[in-house]
């Protein structure tokens, strides 16, 4: 298997597309996750927190698709703390207001597009 080429703790990519396309592909490190976890909280919070974190890696990279940079806190920041993956465990690790108002913006936008939409014409349609 060909390797993503993963930054040093990078939990995640995005690709991003040629000008003027659809970014739709994103990757997350399930391992890479488990690492960050391990040695953070107790092997009774292990499982809650890896699947937690894996989660919002999984939001960040799907902001970063729809256009979303990264900021200084929040699910958009580059690089949690502890205090962030705690957050993240418990659901209080979010979108900054104007991010999430960008977010929903643009997952509108992109549902109006046949192609993205399921649309007949489409050539992957829904099952």
């Amino acid at each position: 298997m060909k390797s993503l080429g993963f930054k040093h703790r990078a939990l995640g990519v995005a690709v991003l597309p040629v000008k003027n396309a659809l970014a739709k592909d994103a990757f997350v490190c399930r391992p890479c996750v488990e690492d960050l976890v391990t040695g953070t909280v107790t092997e009774v919070r292990w499982a809650s927190m890896t699947s937690a974190v894996f989660g919002t890696v999984m939001a960040h990279e799907v902001a970063h698709l729809l256009g979303i940079n990264h900021s200084l806190f929040g699910v958009m920041h580059e690089r949690w703390s502890r205090d962030e993956l705690v957050m993240a465990e418990q659901g209080r690790l979010l979108f900054q207001p104007q991010e999430a108002r960008t977010i929903k913006s643009r997952l509108r936008t992109r549902m109006r597009v046949p192609y993205l939409s399921g649309a007949a014409n489409s050539p992957v349609s829904p099952r």
